[in-house]
C-alpha cells in the first residue's frame, strides 16, 4: 500500500487547514494533525489547497486521434459531412478504440481529472467494438479514473444492441 501524508492543506471547501492520509491514490482520513502511518511519505501542505479531481463531462474517447498519423480535416463545417468523413476514416484506418481511449484517458488522467463521461458511437458498421474497446478502458484504469459512457445509436442497431448483455457497462441510457 502506498501513502503519502499531505500536512495543513486547506481543502477547496474549507478555510481551516488540514493533514490528508492518501492511500493507494484516494483519500483515506482528513483531521488536524494526523500521524503518518509507517512508510508514508509526508508532504508539507501549508499554503496550498487540495482541489477535487476534474470532471470531463463531454468527451469522444472512441474517436481521438491522438497518437497516429497526422489526419488533415479540410471537410466542411457541415454535419452530414462531418458524419460521413469520420465514418470512411474509421473504414479506411481501423482505428482501435481501445488503445485510443486509453491513450487519451491517460492524458486526462495526468492533468489531474478523476471521470470522464464519454459519448461512443454503435452502428450497422462497427456494430459494439467502439463501446467495446472503450469498456475495456475503463476496467484497465479503474483505479485511476471513472469512465461513464453514453451510448449513440442508430435505430436499425438499437434492437439487437438491447438484447446484448455487458454487464457493469455503464449509463448505456442515451445521453
Amino acid at each position: 500500500m502506498t501513502a503519502i501524508l499531505l500536512k495543513g492543506v486547506t481543502p477547496f471547501d474549507s478555510s481551516s487547514p488540514v493533514d490528508l492520509l492518501l492511500e493507494d491514490g484516494k483519500i483515506a482520513a482528513k483531521a488536524r494533525a494526523l500521524a503518518p502511518p509507517e512508510h508514508a511519505t509526508v508532504i508539507d501542505g501549508r499554503g496550498f489547497q487540495a482541489f477535487p479531481g476534474l470532471v470531463d463531462g463531454h468527451a469522444h474517447l472512441d474517436k481521438t486521434l491522438l497518437g497516429r498519423e497526422w489526419y488533415i480535416n479540410d471537410v466542411p463545417r457541415d454535419l452530414a459531412a462531418i458524419i460521413a468523413n469520420e465514418r470512411t476514416y474509421r473504414h479506411e484506418q481501423v482505428p482501435d478504440a481501445q488503445l485510443q481511449s486509453e491513450r487519451i484517458a491517460r492524458r486526462g488522467i495526468a492533468a489531474g481529472t478523476s471521470f470522464i463521461r464519454t459519448h461512443v458511437d454503435i452502428d450497422n458498421e462497427i456494430g459494439l467494438a467502439n463501446l467495446e474497446g472503450v469498456l475495456e478502458t475503463r476496467r484497465r484504469l479503474a483505479q485511476q479514473v471513472d469512465i461513464g459512457d453514453c451510448r449513440l445509436s442508430t435505430k436499425r442497431y438499437f434492437a439487437k444492441y438491447r438484447q446484448r448483455s455487458l454487464a457493469g457497462a455503464g449509463a448505456g441510457n442515451g445521453c
